[in-house]
């Protein structure tokens, strides 16, 4: 049995009497098979949607799949040690700077094929347990949190096979990919009754209300999208206007069972919400909001230290895709006068952050900030509507690395209008810079845009079916992207793949510069309090996931939580 309700300080309570609304059971699911590190970390978008459905009287359990447990079904172990064996065979040839057999790389897309046939089974596997469990208790609904590649259509599939064996089940989804997609999902996977985009604490309260008998139509409801016979209705948006009323996470392992030793306890803490600076390549601003909405420097702290004290850990990392510069600085004072002990880091914007409050900041607790260069090319930013100098981002990335944080800068490499002249610039850029990581991503063009809207005013050809083909890319996290199937986006004629490997080589010629790759913020942090480099813990890390090291993950994730409780 659920419990009926807890309270954001974790005491037992009575949910609101509300005669008119019957209490339902649901859950809330979250399906992507992991692939890095912060994947373990806890699903604080479905833990604050729990609190929420509690609180009024609806029951509600957290079912993350996104564990070891979940790798090794995706990957058995006789598939685990070939792994291992391609491994140390690839590596021992990169080690001589030879390139790795042929022999190797036919294994490894030989095995990538058996394993689509593995999540098949597990799809399967997953749905006859969800119907049996719907069955047994009683649950009137499900919520499913859609993510990219496999992380949606195993969820689409068991969502299919669930449908079919309960066409009476109510059944929503969510997450960044309806965000993105909306109605273009309905193409492929009409067993969700309701989409729910942007702010969904209000919306899936009221769509649960309704099937409670509140009476409401569900035409009223914001930020929905569902089926009319052949065609949809999408309902109107509506964004929070007050983060400070949200009920705090909860992580609670009766209602979120995998928090029971399968979880990273590093949380992250929505400081803000929204992004008001709509760069050309990014979705931030479409998904989370155009404007900025801030919780209050006390209420942030609030729940670090309810988190602290409630799930034993004091290590976060703040949500926000850009955090104000400004209540970065409240936040560090509140937890200074309280005499708070964490550590945290954030993504930062070099526009909207002062050097002179680094000092601050560090003093908190603050270890790490995440830059979204993007390019050294003023040319390209321009072009990417970054609303940034050149000089900004350099001046603040090297006064954030002076001021003793692990910094990260992220670049998009190709993008729109590169040519050998902005190459040099952004590795001139980067060599001046010197961050302690750099991450390179290529261009990918995500759905509403501007890449997307104008995509041949940048460069890019899209085909006609580029939605459908988007929506359910196949992202190989064992082949190098070079190897992957070709993506529905082209820039300047260059295939993806040829994209994928630009982005590889600059990668690299990064790397030649003595400057560590693919180490992102919360990873130094974990490395931090594991008390190791960040370049050892990447590098374990990628072979842990590559050759499906259940054991050695486990460990590192009980490692690291007895380090911080």
């Amino acid at each position: 049995m659920i419990p009926v309700g807890v309270s954001i300080t974790g005491a037992a309570h009575a949910p609101k009497l509300r005669p008119n609304i019957r209490p339902t059971r649901g859950l809330l699911i979250t399906y992507a098979p992991p692939y890095a590190l912060s994947a373990f970390t806890p699903d604080n978008g479905l833990a604050t949607l729990a609190p929420v459905l509690q609180q009024n009287g609806h029951q509600v359990q957290i079912l993350d799949y996104c564990t070891t447990e979940t790798m090794r079904r995706l990957i058995p172990e006789s598939a685990s040690e070939t792994l291992k064996d391609i491994w140390e065979n690839i590596h021992a040839k990169l080690s001589i700077g030879q390139q790795p057999r042929f022999f190797d790389i036919a294994r490894l897309l030989w095995l990538n094929h058996r394993l689509v046939g593995y999540e098949k089974a597990e799809a399967s596997r997953v749905a006859a347990g969800l119907i049996d469990k719907i069955g047994k208790e009683d649950i009137d609904w499900i919520g499913f949190k859609l993510w990219n590649g496999s992380g949606y259509t195993i969820p689409v599939a068991i969502a299919r096979a669930i449908k079919q064996a309960r066409p009476d089940l109510t059944i929503f989804a969510g997450g960044s990919h309806v965000d993105y997609f909306g109605e273009a999902i309905y193409r492929t996977a009409r067993a969700f009754d309701v989409l729910v985009f942007g702010d969904g604490e209000e919306t899936l309260l009221r769509h649960v209300d309704r099937l409670g008998g509140s009476g409401e139509a569900a035409e009223a409801i914001p930020n929905s999208i569902f089926q009319i016979g052949s065609g949809f209705i999408r309902t109107k948006l509506q964004r929070v206007g007050n983060l400070d009323v949200q009920p705090f996470p909860l992580y609670d392992p009766q209602i979120y069972p995998a928090m029971s030793g399968l979880k990273l306890l590093m949380f992250i803490i929505e400081e803000s919400r929204g992004c008001n600076n709509f760069c050309s390549f990014c979705g931030h601003s479409n998904k989370s909001g155009g404007r900025i909405v801030q919780r209050s420097a006390r209420r942030v702290v609030d729940e670090m230290a309810h988190t602290q004290n409630v799930y034993g850990s004091g290590v976060f990392r703040f949500g926000g895709s850009s955090t104000p510069g400004t209540l970065m600085s409240e936040i560090a004072k509140e937890i200074l006068q309280r005499e708070e002990h964490f550590r945290y880091s954030a993504f930062a914007r070099a526009k909207d952050v002062d050097p002179v409050d680094f000092t601050l900041w560090r003093a908190s607790g603050h270890r790490g900030l995440f830059f979204g260069a993007e390019s050294g090319s003023q040319a390209l930013l321009d072009l990417m509507s970054k609303k940034v100098s050149v000089e900004q981002q350099l001046g603040a990335i090297k006064a954030a690395k002076a001021a003793g944080f692990f910094t990260v800068a992220s670049f998009i490499f190709p993008s729109p209008g590169e040519n050998l002249e902005t190459e040099r610039e952004s590795l001139a850029f980067i060599r001046s810079a010197n961050p302690d990581s750099v991450i390179v991503n290529p261009p990918i063009v995500i759905p509403g845009t501007p890449w997307q809207i104008d995509a041949t005013d940048f460069g890019f050809e899209l085909p006609d079916d580029y939605l459908s083909r988007a929506l359910a890319f196949p992202i190989k996290h064992l082949l190098p992207p070079k190897l992957w199937p070709k993506a529905p986006w082209s820039l300047d004629g260059q295939s993806s793949r040829q994209l994928f490997a630009r982005s590889g080589a600059f990668a690299k010629a990064v790397a030649s510069m003595g400057i560590p790759t693919g180490i992102s913020d919360d990873m130094a942090l974990v490395a931090q309090v594991l008390n190791i480099s960040p370049t050892e813990l990447r590098d374990r890390v990628q072979r842990y996931f590559f050759t499906a090291d259940i054991e050695a993950l486990n460990a590192l994730i009980g490692q690291f939580n007895s380090q911080v409780t």
